[in-house]
């Protein structure tokens, strides 16, 4: 296997499993230590790795900015579909969906393939190709394409926005603050995702557990405008006091 293929399969087995070790992976692909520390080298330099001691783990406050939305659906792929799987009862019949490009929503988009009476709104490329052979009524924003995020940005985008009410907007995040609530990480990401909130009659936020008490790059929302968060694990009960406080209705699994 040439140098390029190993190093394209190590960064996948990082995005999928989190961290990968120096031994396993040199017996895996008969190379010397060297090479793999050389191999895990490149993808701290790219910023979605952090060496540790005998390997490295995955950077995820890295991962909106610096991997592309096909290797970031990877990443914590089943945790995503867990969430998307509680989230489907919280969506009725007849009623409409404003939804960023996030990997977690796109997740529960794909289990609403067989509705025929909602009418979704979006920015995301990749929602209207994953539901385009269905009955759902979309309605996309225009902008310009951001190739990497897969979601349309710009003016364009905003102001089609701003000209619709929503009754759900579907959010993720990519952090969750117990005192300052959501954060992203991506700028012109995070002013489309406050529009939408500030036009949905109830926001949905969808996230695991990772992103629990992490702060981003930019504020997306306090927590009086979340309605309700979904996450793939039970947190803390100091979270659960949060959420209390805030009267956000919790979605996850049962401990």
């Amino acid at each position: 296997m040439g140098s390029k293929s190993r190093f394209g399969e190590i960064r996948q087995k990082l995005l999928t499993e989190r961290e990968v070790k120096i031994a396993e992976l040199a017996a895996a692909y008969q190379v010397t230590e060297e090479t793999i520390r050389r191999d895990l080298e490149k993808l701290v330099n790219e910023g979605i790795a952090a060496r540790t001691y005998g390997g490295a783990v995955l950077n995820q406050n890295n991962i909106v900015d610096k991997v592309q939305f096909s290797e970031r659906s990877l990443v914590h792929s089943e945790e995503k579909k867990r969430i998307g799987e509680l989230a489907l009862p919280l969506i009725p019949e007849h009623v409409s969906i404003g939804t960023d490009g996030s990997t977690t929503v796109i997740a529960l988009l794909k289990l609403l393939s067989g509705r025929k009476s909602l009418t979704l709104i979006t920015n995301s490329v990749r929602a209207l190709l994953e539901l385009e052979k269905t009955d759902i009524t979309m309605i996309s924003t225009g902008g310009r394409v951001n190739m990497d995020s897969m979601i349309m940005e710009g003016a364009a985008a905003a102001n089609a926005l701003k000209n619709y009410h929503v009754d759900l907007a579907l959010i993720g995040c990519t952090g969750l603050h117990p005192e300052e609530g959501a954060f992203d990480s991506n700028e012109a990401d995070a002013e489309l995702k406050s529009i939408l909130i500030a036009q949905a009659s109830e926001v949905i936020l969808m996230l695991d557990h990772t992103k629990f008490g992490r702060r981003a790059l930019v504020h997306l929302a306090d927590f009086d405008q979340i309605g309700t968060i979904v996450t793939d694990e039970r947190p803390s009960e100091e979270w659960l006091e949060v959420f209390e406080a805030h009267h956000v209705r919790l979605i996850c699994p049962e401990a």
